[in-house]
């Protein structure tokens, strides 16, 4: 089962359309799905989360209009839907020292594996993540289009998909790189047993996501584990998919998107990790919420 719909996200018109553009003209994904370019409604810095819910509601539009709807639909749009949507980031040129008129999602690299001899970014990551949530259900994945994601080709991910209303994709890192990056931390080990035929049990519980902590903090959080890197990639279920395109109507999150802004409201930014992904960790409290959180994880 393919891709419903891809949105792909930057901060101007011109390079979102390039993006879409390329990746029609080089067949990186099926004909039957819809590739939307979502530019962000506004020169100022917007974040990943508000780029994210732009998109959501972009989606929603286009696809409930494929429809034959004149208004939006939520089981058109995100019900029985599948949606990925790929950020390309405020740096997208000149970031890349062998393709310095690239955007870096473009920037060819050798790799070995289930890819040409040299593969971009961007294919990079539309591979991987079609074999890692091939058999998952209605949802929509987020991915940025910054890093070259390389899993073992026995990891799937469709299997724990129906147990959750979200899923978080991190690697195992060391305490020094992980300085730079958000943690994810797991809850305790939980009771959960192997299956009867074998297999490993599902994934812990998302306790917390500690972002560009120290190594002594890192240390302290992560005990003897190797501390686990968000990647970045996040899997949300169609209900909670359908919630975030709620946000839309209720002012100020309405500033998220460009319905919001060409009305009039200030540009609100939201970043993916803090304002969106924190509250459905398990330790997360009010205060926690409001206190905490960065505005440095913006889009690269």
């Amino acid at each position: 089962m393919g891709w419903t719909c891809i949105a792909v996200t930057a901060p101007s018109a011109e390079q979102a359309l390039a993006i879409k553009e390329e990746l029609l003209r080089a067949k990186l994904v099926p004909p039957a799905t819809l590739v939307l370019a979502v530019p962000d409604p506004t020169d100022e810095p917007f974040g990943s989360g508000s780029a994210t819910l732009n998109a959501i509601l972009h989606v929603a539009e286009a696809l409930s209009a494929r429809a034959g709807f004149s208004t939006i639909n939520s089981e058109a749009s995100t019900a029985q839907q599948r949606t990925l949507v790929l950020h390309v980031g405020s740096a997208s040129r000149g970031r890349c020292s062998a393709h310095p008129c690239l955007p870096k999602a473009f920037c060819s690299l050798p790799v070995r594996g289930s890819f040409d001899p040299y593969a971009s970014l961007i294919d990079a990551t539309l591979v991987t993540l079609s074999r890692l949530f091939e058999g998952m259900p209605s949802g929509l994945c987020i991915a940025s289009t910054d890093s070259m994601l390389l899993l073992p080709q026995d990891v799937a991910a469709d299997a724990w998909l129906d147990l959750r209303h979200s899923c978080l994709v991190a690697v195992p890192s060391t305490l020094q790189q992980a300085t730079h990056h958000g943690v994810c931390l797991p809850t305790a080990a939980h009771a959960a047993d192997a299956a009867d035929d074998g297999a490993p049990p599902p994934p812990p519980p998302l306790r917390r996501i500690l972002y560009r902590a120290d190594e002594a903090t890192l240390g302290d959080a992560c005990g003897d584990e190797e501390p686990l890197l968000y990647t970045g990639l996040t899997f949300l279920r169609a209900p909670l998919a359908e919630k975030l395109l709620e946000l839309h109507g209720s002012a100020p999150l309405d500033a998220t998107g460009y319905l919001g802004i060409d009305s009039g409201a200030a540009p609100l930014r939201l970043e993916l990790w803090s304002d969106l992904l924190t509250p459905l960790c398990d330790a997360a409290s009010e205060d926690d919420y409001v206190g905490g959180g960065s505005a440095d994880d913006a889009r690269s």
